[in-house]
C-alpha cells in the first residue's frame, strides 16, 4: 500500500500546477476568461503573466491594456448593463479595473464576479488580474457603451 502512495504523490503533486482547457486537456498557460454582458461575449486579449507547471515555468510581458485592445472591435452594449467574468479553473483573487488615460480605478465586483457598465455612453477599457497557485495572469477588453 506504502508502495501505491509512493507513486501517487507525485503524480498529483504535478497536476496540481496544472490548469485544464474547456476539453479537459492540461494547460501549461493561466485560462482565458468568458466575459460575457446582454447576453454575448467580448474578445478577452491575454496580457502579462507568469506560470508554473510540471515543474516548468513562463513568463511574458505585455503592454498595457489600451494597446492590447486597439484594433479590436468592442462590444456595443447598453449603459447599466451587467458583466459577467468566468473562468474554467477560478482563480483565488481576481481583481477588475477601469482604465482612464494612464490612471486605473478599481471595480466593484458582485458576488466576486460580475459588474455593471457606466451609465455614460462611451468606450471603456477594464482590466482583470487573477491569482493562482500556479502563478498570475492579466487579461483586456473593451466595451462600448451605447444609448
Amino acid at each position: 500500500m506504502a508502495r501505491f502512495f509512493m507513486y501517487l504523490l507525485p503524480l498529483l503533486l504535478i497536476s496540481a500546477g496544472c490548469s485544464t482547457d474547456e476539453a479537459g486537456s492540461l494547460q501549461l498557460q493561466p485560462p482565458i476568461p468568458m466575459v460575457t454582458a446582454m447576453d454575448q461575449q467580448l474578445k478577452v486579449i491575454q496580457g502579462s503573466y507568469c506560470w508554473q507547471a510540471f515543474g516548468k515555468g513562463e513568463c511574458a510581458d505585455t503592454a498595457a491594456p489600451p494597446a492590447l485592445v486597439k484594433g479590436h472591435m468592442p462590444l456595443e452594449a447598453s449603459p447599466g448593463s451587467a458583466v459577467n467574468i468566468s473562468f474554467h479553473y477560478e482563480p483565488d483573487t481576481m481583481e477588475v479595473r477601469l482604465w482612464e488615460d494612464d490612471d486605473t480605478i478599481p471595480v466593484t465586483l458582485d458576488q466576486g464576479k460580475t459588474f455593471v457598465l457606466p451609465e455614460q455612453p462611451g468606450y471603456y477599457i477594464y482590466s482583470i488580474h487573477g491569482q493562482w497557485p500556479e502563478g498570475d495572469a492579466s487579461y483586456a477588453f473593451a466595451v462600448r457603451v451605447i444609448d
